[in-house]
């Protein structure tokens, strides 16, 4: 069941959503953790053979853990094209009005705080455009600019540590991405800013958890 776009038992419960949304949905890993995986797995069955059971174990430990890592669970898009989802799974961490620098201007910030332990996979918040994606090196932050069909646009600012390594678009700018979309894998990422127009909606609050392509922040009004 859905209460405002979120489904019943997210809504600032306290309790961890990792291990529930695991038994939830089906889990296929990342495209970007397939050979690391698959060398692994070949390490192992070399290691069995001709080395060690107990380095073969150690091995196949790894393997799981890159899956646990990289798992990238299916999610159900909702019907709702002014609709914007998630990007990644989480916790809302605030909600506010401020004043964005990029595209200048007064927006709605949300900000959701991502799973220490994954997965991170970020997804498209809206269909539309990709205008543009930049890097600020000093901040480790990774922005992408997306315009709707309807001239609204959106920012998602993500903010990588020192683990996660280069992001990888799936996606360039001046293509189109769907609503929901794999967008790219911000690997045990911090957190994530999305920047809406002043007019959206609010669905979300502090507090709340939300997965990433199939719970509605907030809708788009013209």
């Amino acid at each position: 069941m859905k209460v405002g776009g979120l489904k019943e038992g997210r809504l600032g419960l306290g309790r961890s959503s990792l291990f529930g949304t695991m038994a939830l949905y089906v889990t296929p890993i990342s495209e970007s953790a397939r050979l690391p995986v698959a060398a692994l797995l070949l390490l192992a069955l070399f290691s069995l053979l001709f080395w060690s059971v107990v380095a073969a174990l150690a091995l196949l430990l790894l393997m799981l853990l890159v899956i646990f890592l990289y798992r990238e669970p299916t999610r159900t898009i909702p019907s709702s094209p002014l609709g914007v989802l998630s990007p990644v799974d989480g916790e809302v961490l605030s909600v506010e009005t401020v004043t964005e620098s990029q595209l200048e201007r007064q927006a709605i910030a949300v900000t959701i705080k991502m799973q220490r332990l994954g997965p991170y996979v970020v997804r498209s918040p809206i269909e539309g455009k990709i205008m543009r994606q930049s890097y600020n090196a000093s901040a480790r932050t990774y922005s992408q600019w997306i315009q709707t069909d309807e001239q609204d646009d959106l920012l998602l600012n993500m903010i990588a540590t020192p683990l996660s390594g280069t992001l990888h678009y799936r996606v360039s700018a001046g293509e189109r991405i769907g609503q929901g979309a794999h967008c790219t894998v911000l690997r045990f990422g911090r957190e994530v800013q999305l920047y809406l127009p002043v007019t959206s909606q609010l669905v979300v609050k502090k507090g709340d958890r939300v997965l990433a392509g199939e719970d509605i922040l907030a809708t788009l009004v013209h």
